[in-house]
């Protein structure tokens, strides 16, 4: 049986590392949030400049109007909002693969096992 491979010890680490309420946290505010921005947020907005209607026609007026009318799109800011919240998570998960990777250390002379030294050093 072969040793685990990087993606499997990164992986079980992040999700060592994570308590249950991390887990149901991040179930409720990012999967379900990404699932409301896709399956809502994208039908309703996705045409929203499409039928609005400016009172010339000049040409670059109906966008200039719009952008008047709604300087930022509710779409867009929406997954700027999801972005920001997953910005913690992103930053532990690259915190927890760097601390793993330092500590790992692999002896391609024995068949690519991987060793791993401890995470936390006990001072006596």
């Amino acid at each position: 049986m072969a040793g685990p491979s990087a993606s499997e010890v990164i992986f079980i680490s992040v999700n060592h590392s994570i308590t249950l309420m991390g887990k149901v946290w991040l179930i409720v505010m990012i999967f379900l949030r990404i699932l409301i921005l896709l399956f809502a947020g994208y039908p309703l907005y996705q045409d929203e400049q499409e039928r609005f209607v400016c009172n010339t026609i000049q040409p670059g007026c109906a966008n200039v109007c719009y952008d008047l009318f709604s300087p930022i799109s509710l779409f867009r800011f929406w997954l700027v909002q999801l972005i920001t919240l997953c910005l913690p998570y992103i930053i532990f998960i690259i915190y927890v693969v760097h601390k793993v990777s330092n500590s790992l250390t692999v002896d391609l002379n024995s068949s690519g096992h991987i060793k791993a030294m401890p995470l936390f050093k006990i001072h006596q």
